[in-house]
């Protein structure tokens, strides 16, 4: 009964873990769709534009060593994972962080559960992730965004109210919707 109940909890995350799945998979394609010599050469062209010689000279060095010893593919999966990490995590930490800032009872409920998360250690988060979603990419996708979302909570909270009272009122005087101040 006991490891039934666990299949039927596990089951119940199943359309999550494959919506990430699906994600993660589609942009690991397109990034291994790219040739690596000529990412190679673009990075190399758009770091000597923005950065200088001495960039262009590292990011070709190190991107030529990935692709020579043939860890390009592992190289465009570490990055799939990070894109669609990072991603869902500015997607629930901002909108979050807003809430907070515009509600002190959510700021409230949400200060003691963020100081928990921030003082636990990483790895913490993985044992639960691969309990609900299994070994794999999507459990270390989850544990990022567990582990990423907290700060970026409280600084969204923390940049909305460190506006200046003044600039507010200004805004407002001319006339601004909640949402173009907010932008």
């Amino acid at each position: 009964a006991r490891r039934q109940r666990q299949m039927c909890i596990r089951d119940s995350f199943d359309p999550a873990s494959d919506g990430i799945l699906i994600f993660l998979l589609r942009l690991e394609a397109i990034l291994l769709w790219f040739p690596w010599p000529a990412v190679v050469i673009a990075i190399g062209w758009l770091s000597w534009k923005s950065a200088g010689r001495g960039v262009a000279i590292f990011a070709v060095s190190a991107l030529l060593a990935l692709g020579i010893f043939d860890l390009w593919p592992s190289t465009m999966e570490t990055i799939a994972l990070i894109t669609v990490s990072v991603l869902l995590s500015i997607g629930l930490a901002v909108p979050t962080g807003i809430f907070a800032a515009r509600s002190d009872r959510l700021d409230r409920v949400l200060r003691p559960l963020l100081d928990g998360a921030q003082t636990m250690p990483s790895f913490v988060y993985l044992v639960p992730a691969i309990m609900f979603f299994g070994i794999g990419n999507v459990p270390a996708v989850i544990a990022t965004i567990i582990y990423s979302v907290p700060p970026a909570i409280r600084l969204t909270n923390l940049g909305i109210w460190q506006v200046s009272p003044e600039l507010f009122e200004a805004a407002k005087s001319c006339g601004t919707t909640y949402r173009q101040l907010l932008i």
